[in-house]
């Protein structure tokens, strides 16, 4: 009970904030690109998830409980006063969120963050661009 008056107290904090507010899932998402574009970044945690069952219904329970609940706060509307949301793809289930997400809740903004999963010398070039694109987007 606790937890969940922490958490309620969180996102009408959040709600307070006069700038712009950005979502993101991932820890490697770039929160200094966010701010330097003068947006409040935050992070999706799945603390605040009613557990009704839909995110099951879109993903199955083989799905980690995280990426469910990061869907069924999306789904409960908890993030509706957010400008936007940023995804990235640390895991399968994330690229799925990131597909649910924009299909059936249409945030204003979303970018995805194609990550490279390997040092070289052409996935620091794709990261690069990845990166001017999330820039691109968001300004």
């Amino acid at each position: 009970m606790e937890n969940m008056i922490f958490n309620r107290n969180k996102i009408n904090r959040l709600k307070e904030i006069t700038k712009p507010k950005i979502g993101w899932f991932a820890t490697n998402t770039p929160e200094e690109i966010i701010i330097a574009a003068g947006l409040h970044p935050f992070r999706i945690t799945g603390e605040m998830a009613k557990g009704a069952g839909r995110d099951v219904d879109f993903m199955g329970r083989n799905v980690c409980s995280y990426a469910r609940s990061c869907l069924d706060e999306g789904m409960s509307g908890i993030y509706d006063f957010v400008d936007g949301f940023i995804f990235s793809n640390p895991c399968d289930a994330r690229i799925r969120i990131y597909d649910y997400w924009r299909l059936h809740l249409n945030p204003n903004y979303h970018f995805f963050l194609d990550m490279p999963k390997k040092i070289d010398k052409a996935s620091k070039m794709y990261f690069r661009m990845q990166i001017h694109k999330m820039i691109s987007s968001i300004e």
